[in-house]
Protein backbone atom coordinates (compact mmCIF):
# COMPACT_ATOMS: atom_id res chain seq x y z
CA UNK A 1 0.00 0.00 0.00
CA UNK A 2 1.32 3.51 -0.99
CA UNK A 3 1.12 6.22 1.42
CA UNK A 4 2.79 9.02 -0.87
CA UNK A 5 4.39 8.64 -4.41
CA UNK A 6 7.67 6.70 -2.84
CA UNK A 7 6.84 5.57 0.57
CA UNK A 8 4.94 2.53 0.87
CA UNK A 9 3.18 0.78 4.01
CA UNK A 10 5.84 -2.02 4.30
CA UNK A 11 8.63 -0.38 4.39
CA UNK A 12 7.19 1.90 7.57
CA UNK A 13 6.08 -1.18 9.63
CA UNK A 14 9.51 -3.57 8.70
CA UNK A 15 11.10 -4.71 11.71
CA UNK A 16 13.79 -7.41 12.35
CA UNK A 17 13.29 -7.03 16.10
CA UNK A 18 9.54 -7.70 15.59
CA UNK A 19 10.23 -10.86 13.25
CA UNK A 20 12.96 -12.29 15.61
CA UNK A 21 10.48 -12.39 18.07
CA UNK A 22 7.15 -13.06 16.39
CA UNK A 23 5.42 -9.55 17.00
CA UNK A 24 2.33 -9.13 14.69
CA UNK A 25 3.54 -5.14 13.73
CA UNK A 26 -0.15 -4.64 11.78
CA UNK A 27 -1.23 -0.99 11.76
CA UNK A 28 -5.19 -0.18 12.33
CA UNK A 29 -6.89 2.26 9.52
CA UNK A 30 -6.37 4.94 11.77
CA UNK A 31 -2.68 4.64 12.49
CA UNK A 32 -2.05 4.11 8.81
CA UNK A 33 -3.90 7.61 7.94
CA UNK A 34 -1.06 9.30 10.79
CA UNK A 35 1.57 7.59 8.52
CA UNK A 36 0.15 8.56 5.37
CA UNK A 37 -0.22 11.87 6.51
CA UNK A 38 3.64 12.19 7.97
CA UNK A 39 4.40 10.31 4.39
CA UNK A 40 2.72 12.90 2.03
CA UNK A 41 3.43 16.44 4.52
CA UNK A 42 6.65 15.54 5.33
CA UNK A 43 8.48 13.01 4.16
CA UNK A 44 7.44 13.06 0.17
CA UNK A 45 7.87 16.98 0.14
CA UNK A 46 11.52 16.88 1.68
CA UNK A 47 12.39 13.80 -0.68
CA UNK A 48 11.31 15.79 -3.52
CA UNK A 49 13.09 18.62 -2.47
CA UNK A 50 16.37 17.21 -1.92
CA UNK A 51 16.05 14.69 -5.30
CA UNK A 52 17.72 11.97 -3.19
CA UNK A 53 15.63 8.68 -1.89
CA UNK A 54 14.97 8.66 2.21
CA UNK A 55 15.97 5.58 4.10
CA UNK A 56 13.40 4.67 7.18
CA UNK A 57 14.71 2.81 9.23
CA UNK A 58 12.00 2.61 12.24
CA UNK A 59 8.36 3.73 11.77
CA UNK A 60 5.34 2.03 13.29
CA UNK A 61 5.26 0.51 16.18
CA UNK A 62 2.97 -1.62 17.92
CA UNK A 63 2.91 -1.45 21.67
CA UNK A 64 4.78 -4.58 21.92
CA UNK A 65 7.19 -3.65 19.76
CA UNK A 66 7.62 -0.43 21.01
CA UNK A 67 8.26 -2.06 24.70
CA UNK A 68 10.64 -4.54 23.30
CA UNK A 69 12.73 -1.62 21.79
CA UNK A 70 12.74 0.23 25.37
CA UNK A 71 10.45 2.92 23.26
CA UNK A 72 8.78 5.90 25.28
CA UNK A 73 5.20 5.06 26.60
CA UNK A 74 4.12 8.06 24.48
CA UNK A 75 6.67 7.33 21.24
CA UNK A 76 4.99 9.36 17.97
CA UNK A 77 6.49 5.90 16.65
CA UNK A 78 3.00 4.28 17.98
CA UNK A 79 1.15 6.09 15.35
CA UNK A 80 -1.53 7.11 18.13
CA UNK A 81 -3.23 10.87 18.75
CA UNK A 82 -2.48 11.76 15.17
CA UNK A 83 0.83 11.29 15.66
CA UNK A 84 3.06 8.87 13.34
CA UNK A 85 7.05 9.19 13.24
CA UNK A 86 9.79 7.60 11.06
CA UNK A 87 13.30 7.02 12.00
CA UNK A 88 15.58 7.80 8.35
CA UNK A 89 18.53 8.49 6.92
CA UNK A 90 18.78 10.37 4.22
CA UNK A 91 20.61 8.63 0.92
CA UNK A 92 23.71 11.13 -0.34
CA UNK A 93 22.90 13.80 1.37
CA UNK A 94 24.23 14.85 4.93
CA UNK A 95 22.42 14.82 8.24
CA UNK A 96 23.25 18.03 8.72
CA UNK A 97 22.13 19.58 5.35
CA UNK A 98 18.47 18.01 5.96
CA UNK A 99 18.84 19.33 9.07
CA UNK A 100 19.12 23.04 7.40
CA UNK A 101 16.59 22.59 5.11
CA UNK A 102 13.85 21.30 7.52
CA UNK A 103 14.67 24.41 9.91
CA UNK A 104 13.78 26.43 7.07
CA UNK A 105 10.95 24.73 5.45
CA UNK A 106 7.17 25.25 6.63
CA UNK A 107 6.44 21.56 6.66
CA UNK A 108 4.22 20.69 9.32
CA UNK A 109 6.84 18.65 11.53
CA UNK A 110 6.13 18.39 15.30
CA UNK A 111 9.52 17.13 16.42
CA UNK A 112 13.08 17.23 15.07
CA UNK A 113 15.51 14.68 16.61
CA UNK A 114 19.00 14.05 15.51
CA UNK A 115 21.15 10.73 16.46
CA UNK A 116 24.68 11.71 16.17
CA UNK A 117 25.95 7.83 16.26
CA UNK A 118 27.29 7.48 19.20
CA UNK A 119 24.91 5.40 20.57
CA UNK A 120 26.52 2.30 18.25
CA UNK A 121 23.41 2.51 15.68
CA UNK A 122 24.94 5.51 13.24
CA UNK A 123 23.67 9.01 12.03
CA UNK A 124 20.22 9.45 11.71
CA UNK A 125 17.74 11.65 12.05
CA UNK A 126 13.93 11.52 13.82
CA UNK A 127 10.44 13.63 12.47
CA UNK A 128 6.95 13.10 13.58
CA UNK A 129 3.73 15.01 12.16
CA UNK A 130 0.26 15.68 13.95
CA UNK A 131 -2.31 15.25 11.45
CA UNK A 132 -4.37 18.06 12.28
CA UNK A 133 -8.43 17.52 12.72
CA UNK A 134 -9.31 18.16 9.74
CA UNK A 135 -8.09 17.72 6.08
CA UNK A 136 -9.00 17.88 2.30
CA UNK A 137 -8.53 15.14 0.53
CA UNK A 138 -8.97 14.18 -3.18
CA UNK A 139 -10.46 10.43 -4.04
CA UNK A 140 -8.27 9.27 -7.02
CA UNK A 141 -9.05 5.39 -9.12
CA UNK A 142 -5.76 3.56 -9.10
CA UNK A 143 -5.39 1.24 -12.21
CA UNK A 144 -6.17 -1.80 -10.39
CA UNK A 145 -10.00 -0.12 -9.53
CA UNK A 146 -9.26 0.29 -5.90
CA UNK A 147 -9.71 4.16 -4.64
CA UNK A 148 -6.92 5.94 -3.08
CA UNK A 149 -6.94 9.13 -1.07
CA UNK A 150 -4.44 12.08 -1.61
CA UNK A 151 -3.74 14.79 1.01
CA UNK A 152 -4.65 18.34 -0.91
CA UNK A 153 -4.88 20.52 1.93
CA UNK A 154 -4.54 21.25 5.58
CA UNK A 155 -6.99 23.10 7.34
CA UNK A 156 -6.01 23.10 11.40
CA UNK A 157 -9.21 23.80 13.89
CA UNK A 158 -8.43 27.52 15.18
CA UNK A 159 -7.74 27.65 19.14
CA UNK A 160 -10.35 29.65 21.02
Amino acid sequence: MKLSKNFDLDEFIFSQKAITLGIDNTPNDIQIKNMRYLCQAVLQPLRDLIERPITILSGYRCQTLNAAVHGDDASHHLCLHNYAAADFVPNGESIEEVKRILLGSDFPFEQLIIYDGSDGQGERMHISARRPDREILVAKQAKNGKTYYELVDNLRKKDK
